[in-house]
């Protein structure tokens, strides 16, 4: 087997091309789920989150999030997927809670979203026990 290294295209550079660890992708998301609560003294101010994440009117897409009430958030969860063909990372937020989960495999094919999703569902449960 030899292993294949393709990338998205340069021109998606933006939007799928980031390139990090795990653990510096929980600091964004952390930082992402303070400013969402409102929090000050980070990074951006509290009215550039709000547009962040904010969806145009009639919407549920804000700049790279998806917006979803669900009832293991107890109010707005927001929400990020995709893949630069070789990995696949879920992330979901809750705002209310002050709870992330973010689950990511290597393996990128038509069963990684439903796998993943199965993932975060366990987590969230497993969190939902402990609280």
């Amino acid at each position: 087997v030899v292993a294949s290294q393709s990338d998205n295209a340069p021109p998606l550079g933006p939007a799928g091309r980031a390139h990090m660890s795990f653990e510096d992708w929980s600091k964004f998301i952390s930082l992402h789920l303070s400013g969402a609560r409102g929090e000050t003294g980070l990074l951006l101010s509290p009215a550039t989150f709000t547009d962040l994440h904010t969806a145009p009117s009639g919407q549920f897409y804000a700049l790279g999030w998806f917006r979803a009430e669900t009832d293991w958030s107890s109010g707005l969860a927001l929400n990020h997927a995709g893949s630069n063909t070789m990995w696949y990372v879920v992330v979901w937020l809750s705002i209310k809670r002050n709870f992330a989960v973010m689950v990511g495999t290597n393996l990128v094919n038509e069963n990684s979203a439903n796998a993943l999703n199965k993932a975060v569902d366990l987590l969230v449960g497993r969190f939902n026990e402990i609280e």
